[in-house]
C-alpha cells in the first residue's frame, strides 16, 4: 500500500515538473487566445474612443501610417471583431482567427514587442479572398498596415 502511494506521489510530482505534453499545448493555446482577445478588445475600445495613440501602439506601424489612423477609426466604427481561436507559431508569434461582424473570417498575426500594452503588436492581417470562398484563401497585408489600398 505504501509503495502505491509513493508511486502516485512521484507520478504527480513528475507530471507537474515536466508537464504533460497535451496539457502544455492546451495551456499555450489558451494563453494565445487570451492575449488575442485582450488585444482585439483593446483595439475595439480604442476605435470606439478614437484613441489614435493606442491604435499606433497596437499595430506595428510606420511613420507614414499615423496619417491613416483617423480614416481607419472612421471605417471601423461599429464593427465587431471576435477572436475565435489562436495559437503560437514556431516564431513565438500569435496566429489568431477572427470573425468580423460574426460572419467574415479574418486572420491576425501578433508579434511580441515591449511597445504595446499587451506585449504584442499586429504585424499582419488578412481577410478571406471573396473570389475563392471554397478554399478559404486569405489576402494578407503586412504592416505598414494603414495604407488602405490593395494588399
Amino acid at each position: 500500500m505504501n509503495s502505491s502511494i509513493l508511486f502516485i506521489l512521484f507520478f504527480i510530482l513528475g507530471c507537474s515538473s515536466q508537464g504533460i505534453p497535451h496539457l502544455k499545448f492546451s495551456n499555450q493555446e489558451a494563453k494565445a487566445l487570451e492575449i488575442g482577445k485582450q488585444h482585439v478588445e483593446l483595439f475595439l475600445d480604442s476605435i470606439k474612443n478614437k484613441n489614435e495613440k493606442m491604435i499606433g501602439k497596437l499595430f506595428n506601424t510606420t511613420e507614414t501610417d499615423e496619417m491613416h489612423i483617423p480614416t481607419l477609426i472612421d471605417m471601423l466604427q461599429g464593427v465587431n471583431i471576435s477572436v475565435e481561436s489562436a495559437n503560437f507559431n514556431q516564431k513565438g508569434e500569435i496566429y489568431a482567427n477572427l470573425k468580423v461582424n460574426g460572419v467574415v473570417p479574418g486572420i491576425i498575426i501578433l508579434t511580441k514587442t515591449p511597445n504595446s500594452p499587451t506585449g504584442y503588436q499586429i504585424s499582419a492581417l488578412g481577410f478571406e479572398n471573396p473570389k475563392e470562398k471554397s478554399n478559404l484563401e486569405f489576402t494578407m497585408c503586412f504592416i505598414g498596415i494603414f495604407y488602405l489600398g490593395k494588399c
